[in-house]
């Protein structure tokens, strides 16, 4: 195959072709490739020179699998500019950390395959620690850690996808990020949080589902400009998300489950949050309750059924200028809606 520039080159990801770059000869990378491998192509032809085998073009390219120790080949990456530590799939071997699995700034860490490229924390405090900047975990387990498993604390730019985290105390724990992705995530069965983030801001999440957390499935502390899509929480001990201090909130598009417990809770110092088409099913006690002081917020088109309280609880008078409306309720233990607010608007 034959292209006429590096923008082309930069789209073709297939393995197993013949590449010819037809504009000169020079390996120098462009910044447009930056972070662009090929693997398992036969060869590619820049100008008279020929390579092959697996190709990092711009930041480099490594493979971990269990006889590497991890650290010390992300290290090596790091100190070579950064670039792509591919985690092999248990084929050859689980990843165990013996330590934290430190990811310094400008790592990308891939697995081949998300339910089988596993890295296991061997039951004790381990976690991997993001410690820079413009990181991306993607296609991974991570399993088997008493702490979180993965935590970060004052970062920008963090990318998680398509990773599952089972049997660990935490999910994930972000405290002074900014910039946060998740997309494509499962937490299973966390002993207590599924996620907590502490003083974050600018946080994209999507299709995010978290089973029988062993407290809330989100906390969300002093934090602001985030939209959540298509969340999940099945079975929290306490709650499914709890929101506090927060500012600049939209969560639309998914669901709680049979919380113990309320299934969203606005406790305190929150302005603007929108809460739009949740279904919110079979909590013990409220279904959506604004506690305290949380102002000029909407819940719109939710469904609100089968709670052991109220089905939504505006229960303070410090809880300003709500706007609730196109609610479908059913079957709220204490009755569909009580408003002790000021100015709440419902329709």
């Amino acid at each position: 195959m034959i292209f006429d520039d590096y923008k082309q080159l930069a789209n073709i990801l297939d393995t197993g072709y013949d590449i010819t770059l037809t504009k000169g000869a020079a390996l120098e990378t462009p910044p447009e490739m930056q972070s662009v491998f090929f693997q398992g192509l036969s060869s590619l032809q820049l100008g008279s020179q020929t390579l092959g085998g697996n190709i990092s073009l711009g930041h480099q390219y490594i493979t971990i699998d269990s006889s590497k120790d991890p650290q010390v080949e992300i290290d090596k990456l790091s100190a070579a500019g950064g670039g792509i530590a591919r985690i092999v799939s248990s084929a050859t071997g689980i990843i165990t950390l013996r330590s934290n699995l430190v990811i310094p700034a400008g790592i990308r860490l891939i697995g081949d395959v998300e339910s089988s490229s596993i890295i296991d924390c061997g039951s004790a405090a381990w976690r991997i620690v993001i410690n820079g900047n413009d990181v991306s975990l993607d296609n991974l387990t991570i399993r088997n850690s008493t702490s979180a498993a993965v935590s970060a604390d004052g970062f920008d730019n963090i990318i998680v996808s398509n990773v599952t985290v089972s049997a660990c105390d935490m999910g994930f724990d972000y405290a002074n990020v900014d910039q946060i992705t998740f997309e494509n995530i499962v937490v299973s069965s966390p002993t207590t949080i599924g996620a907590r983030l502490n003083n974050c801001s600018n946080v994209g999440v999507r299709d995010f589902a978290m089973t029988t957390p062993g407290t809330y499935g989100w906390h969300i502390i002093d934090s602001d400009s985030m939209t959540f899509a298509g969340i999940s929480v099945v079975a929290p001990a306490s709650g499914g998300m709890l929101i506090s201090g927060s500012d600049s909130l939209t969560i639309f598009s998914g669901a709680v489950v049979n919380a113990t417990g309320i299934g969203i809770e606005c406790s305190a110092s929150n302005t603007n949050i929108h809460i739009d088409d949740i279904v919110v099913n079979g909590s013990s006690s409220d279904g959506i309750k604004f506690t305290a002081t949380t102002d000029r917020s909407f819940i719109n088109k939710c469904t609100i059924i089968n709670n052991g309280g109220y089905g939504i609880n505006i229960a303070a008078s410090t809880c300003d200028d709500n706007i609730i409306s196109d609610i479908y309720y059913v079957s709220n233990t204490s009755g569909n809606i009580n408003d002790a607010g000021t100015g709440t608007q419902i329709s």
